[in-house]
């Protein structure tokens, strides 16, 4: 009769327990789920901000290449250079003719540097694409005049933009 009590109050207590701890659990992994979920949008909307600065953002101001080196970017690229600054991550995206690039810049006043820049890799017939992102990798000041973006390595200046 004593192991018959002991296994009817054994699996009372098991019938009870189970239920609980699955709640505990449960409750746990909601919790889990919900920082998760407080997380996830912030960088999902990055990667958005990013794709919409670079896709055409009208917020995002767009410059279009008018000079390199004196030359008229007209007489020497078929689809002219234009880029963006994004202002909240400190990166300039852009399209260099037939290839798309991004880079990490630092503005202080008139001083510019820009670091990490990288590109895609398709093959162009048009050599003056890499002519662009070289000058662009040396560019150390910027100057602003109402609708033009003066890029200059040492005071001179190497690449005009217009807002377009």
């Amino acid at each position: 009769m004593r192991q018959y009590l002991f296994k009817s109050h054994f699996l009372l207590l098991h019938l009870f327990l189970l239920p609980l701890l699955i709640n505990c659990k449960s409750a746990k992994m909601q919790k889990q789920e919900k920082v998760m979920a407080t997380k996830t949008p912030n960088s999902s909307n990055h990667k958005i901000n990013k794709i919409l600065v670079y896709l055409g953002d009208n917020n995002e101001e767009k410059w279009q290449l008018v000079t390199i080196n004196d030359q008229n970017a007209l007489d020497l690229y078929t689809h002219v250079p234009v880029m963006r600054f994004d202002e909240s991550w400190k990166q300039i995206y852009g399209l260099a003719e037939c290839n798309k690039f991004t880079a990490y810049y630092k503005r202080d006043s008139t001083q510019l540097s820009i670091t990490r820049l990288s590109s895609t890799d398709q093959v162009c017939s048009n050599t003056n694409e890499s002519m662009f992102l070289d000058v662009l990798q040396n560019i150390n000041e910027i100057s602003e005049d109402v609708n033009l973006l003066y890029l200059l390595n040492n005071g001179k200046v190497m690449l005009t933009f217009k807002k377009n």
